[in-house]
């Protein structure tokens, strides 16, 4: 119906919107659903990894609706994940925008990532520089850590 008012009356989806009372959003998902731009059951994307796969191409919508994605580890290996489950970072690695990423592409994303971001930073109240222990800020130390800390100063 909404394809018919749209390409035979020539009306725009705000048009179809105010005479239908649905919200416009509404009116564009439907839109995309009749032009087999977007997947029946994705028109409300209640989860990150249904509103990541939307954006994709009907044939990848399809595709990956119903199958697990491939979901590569830090550690190299390969898990493989139902859309549904993917949190917000984890969609920003799988999907690319157009497509799925393969695992190579996503342990590739990962590294880019990983040099991107500092790396954590431990503040210890104490340096040892040398064999002198630097108390920087007043803190509490066990036996065990003091020890430690002389074993590290030899």
């Amino acid at each position: 119906m909404v394809l018919v008012l749209i390409d035979e009356h020539e009306w725009d989806a705000e048009m179809v919107a105010a005479q239908t009372n649905l919200p416009p959003l509404i009116v564009r998902n439907l839109e995309r659903v009749g032009r087999k731009h977007l997947h029946a059951e994705l028109v409300w994307g209640e989860t990150p990894g249904r509103r990541h796969l939307a954006r994709l191409p009907f044939p990848e919508q399809e595709r990956w609706l119903n199958s697990p994605v491939p979901v590569a580890t830090v550690g190299g290996d390969e898990l493989r994940c139902e859309v549904d489950n993917l949190t917000p970072q984890l969609c920003r690695q799988v999907f690319d925008g157009r497509r799925v990423r393969t695992p190579a592409e996503q342990r590739a994303w990962l590294e880019t990532r990983a040099k991107l971001l500092p790396p954590v930073q431990v503040n210890e109240p104490y340096r040892i520089t040398g064999q002198i222990l630097v108390v920087l800020e007043p803190c509490k130390l066990s036996c065990k850590q003091l020890l430690s800390l002389a074993a590290q100063m030899q």
